[in-house]
């Protein structure tokens, strides 16, 4: 959620409102227990294509090499809750929470207390720790849609 997730998430800040790059920017994250994916959308111009992509990649290697600011992680703790916190309104989205965290343990379903007490306990060095482990370019995937015009000259 530091990365992408909301409309506070730091690549957001970094394309749209830093630096005014893109009108459009989309982030979301997908996890169960103990994986996930996260995805991050934007429109762009031609000029600045490469520029958004090396943006991305270091704000990744930020989050690999330093740890996050004790008072941002818990700004994103709190929005995560805030989000996830909306399943409890809604029967069906109960029922796809808690579909997601069967698979991970056949022995316990991890309640929604559970994650939100993990949540809770996260420190900055377990950040990160798994951006160390999990955000490598080598597990990245660039997609772009555009003319041919638009791929060729850039």
């Amino acid at each position: 959620y530091y990365l992408t997730g909301g409309w506070s998430a730091k690549l957001i800040q970094s394309l749209r409102t830093e630096l005014g790059l893109t009108y459009w920017v989309n982030g979301t994250i997908f996890n169960t227990y103990d994986s996930g994916f996260m995805g991050f959308y934007y429109t762009v111009k031609k000029g600045d294509f490469k520029h958004t992509i090396n943006l991305v990649k270091n704000e990744v290697k930020k989050v690999r090499s330093k740890k996050i600011k004790a008072r941002s992680l818990e700004n994103y703790k709190r929005l995560f809750l805030v989000i996830t916190g909306r399943i409890l309104d809604n029967p069906y989205r109960l029922f796809y929470y808690y579909g997601r965290f069967i698979l991970p343990s056949r022995n316990h379903i991890y309640l929604y207390k559970e994650i939100v007490d993990i949540i809770r306990k996260l420190t900055p060095e377990e950040i990160q720790k798994v951006a160390i482990k999990h955000l490598k370019e080598k597990n990245s995937t660039v997609a772009t849609i555009g003319s041919q015009d638009f791929f060729l000259k850039t």
